[in-house]
């Protein structure tokens, strides 16, 4: 998938693997973005696996990173410019273990586990004050309609 900052891949250790892309609402009561997508697989993970959900950033972009965590979430977001992406998962979940990098989110697993989902969301915001906190809410799984 691409984005304004980048493409969005997913690893299972190490190795790129493909995913499903849904595009989900991007208004509600709680937030307005430009565009809001779940990613998911049918990859079933075992004890010691490792997935990792990073931007690779286009034409040599640095972004600012900013990891922005809540209840029962992961999350970690990107600045450039006025754009903002999110990048989200369920989190505080005992069997993985949450690790952060540069461009991303990367989840060690305790025992085995399927269905992992991450949402992604940007913004180029007009009024950072007010805006700052919409792709937070976007990507956060709490707001899945499904």
């Amino acid at each position: 998938m691409d984005t304004p900052l980048g493409a969005i891949v997913l690893k299972v250790n190490h190795k790129i693997i493909n995913y499903n892309t849904t595009e989900l609402k991007n208004t509600t009561l709680q937030f307005s973005v430009d565009k809001r997508y779940r990613l998911s697989s049918k990859v079933l993970f075992n004890r010691g696996d490792l997935l990792e959900c990073l931007i690779l950033p286009k034409n040599r972009i640095v972004f600012e990173k900013c990891i922005e965590t809540g209840e029962n979430l992961s999350l970690i977001s990107f600045y450039w410019q006025d754009i903002k992406l999110s990048i989200g998962t369920q989190g505080d979940l005992d069997d993985r273990v949450y690790e952060y990098s540069e461009n991303g989110i990367k989840i060690c697993f305790k025992d085995s586990a399927s269905d992992i989902r991450f949402y992604i969301a940007w913004k180029e915001m007009k009024n950072k004050e007010k805006e700052d906190i919409y792709t937070w809410f976007a990507a956060d799984s709490a707001f899945d309609e499904n």
